[in-house]
């Protein structure tokens, strides 16, 4: 419809209703998942936790595994089964959560505890996948192969080289029915996951590349409101570029109320994002976070202390880093959390505040948080 003041017109919406979605996965699966393979063994433990839940003996099952490899997904799929339903207050609880290699933990010794090792995918499972993305063309077997070789089989890395081999026009077609425009031999397939995350990003505008990059800065999850209080871009330009993202899969709407939210497709997307911004324009766009927190979200400040504790600790706010940490070691007591992250944080901004050659102590381990 025409707008005034627009030199065109715009494309509009009718809200028709409210979505449920409230991650990454349940905003995306109605447009439909990457087939799932290869974790049946992985399912049938999962299974047999629930099992020993339901009986009354709590779980926790721990999925650990490289990025990419597909624990969100396993998780997912688990929570989105018939195995869970009427699992809800009390009776039956069993906690899934998933971490990276370098995470570190003490629940080993405990007898409910199980840990479940996902790794990249077999290779018959790796095929199966790429033929949902691919197509089952006898032509694709040698880049399916190439593909198997240059990802080891990681889903996150199988499925962006795809994305980046269409992007070029090195495929054309649609998903599930690819075609190849060069000889196998002749494509370039980048070495890592977040290179051909790079590179996707490098191939926006200028323009999109910094709005993207200003989103991670954000976080994971990015509202509307607070990506407007610090584009260098009007509404109608952020809100283009963000439909434009989505397209592409950099993220995914997932919150209408209050505000409109969005968050990043994977955490590694998120990373690579954030990587590439030089630091005197990271540092700069916390500051702004941090300003544009206190101004939108002035009658919860409160709620917002650890966020605002982060902003301005990378931005070098150091009286309001300070200040935050300070706050926000507070409520991690009132919580009975671990206050020890929050006052090392502090402690390290309040050494930016001192004169040269004055030391910050440390504080005793039991003394007051209010010190």
């Amino acid at each position: 419809m025409p707008v005034k003041g627009l030199g065109g017109p715009i494309e509009t919406f009718e809200l028709v209703m409210v979505g449920a979605a409230r991650t990454r996965l349940e905003a995306v699966a109605p447009r439909g998942l990457t087939r799932f393979v290869g974790r049946s063994a992985e399912l049938e433990r999962i299974r047999e936790c629930l099992d020993r839940a339901s009986l009354g003996c709590g779980q926790v099952v721990a999925l650990g595994g490289e990025p990419g490899v597909g624990k969100s997904r396993l998780i997912w799929e688990v929570t989105d089964s018939h195995h869970v339903h009427g699992w809800r207050p009390a009776a039956r609880l069993m906690l899934l959560v998933n971490y990276r290699p370098e995470y570190s933990h003490a629940w080993d010794s405990k007898t409910y505890y199980r840990l479940l090792r996902i790794d990249p995918l077999p290779p018959e499972s790796a095929d199966e996948m790429l033929d949902a993305l691919l197509g089952t063309n006898a032509a694709l077997a040698p880049l399916k192969r190439r593909l198997v070789e240059r990802t080891e089989a990681n889903p996150l890395f199988l499925e962006e080289s795809v994305r980046a081999l269409a992007d070029t026009g090195d495929l054309v077609g649609e998903r599930g029915a690819y075609r190849l425009t060069l000889p196998v031999d002749q494509l370039k397939l980048s070495a890592t996951v977040k290179a051909i995350l790079a590179a996707r990003i490098d191939r926006l505008t200028p323009e999109a590349k910094r709005l993207l990059q200003t989103a991670a800065v954000i976080g994971k999850d990015v509202s509307l409101p607070l990506l407007l209080a610090i584009a260098d871009a009007s509404e109608y330009e952020v809100r283009a570029e963000l439909h434009r993202f989505q397209a592409a899969e950099f993220i995914y709407e997932t919150r209408l109320f209050p505000d409109l939210e969005y968050t990043f497709k994977h955490a590694l997307t998120h990373e690579v994002a954030y990587q590439g911004l030089l630091r005197d324009r990271t540092r700069a766009l916390h500051a702004r976070v941090t300003e544009a927190i206190e101004h939108l979200l002035s009658e919860r400040i409160a709620e917002q202390v650890e966020r605002l504790a982060h902003h301005a600790l990378r931005g070098e706010l150091w009286d309001e880093a300070v200040a935050y940490l300070r706050q926000a070691g507070l409520r991690a007591i009132a919580r009975g959390a671990n206050r020890e992250a929050a006052l090392e944080q502090a402690l390290g901004a309040l050494r930016r505040l001192l004169p040269p050659g004055v030391g910050a102590r440390r504080a005793p381990r039991h003394a007051s948080a209010g010190r």
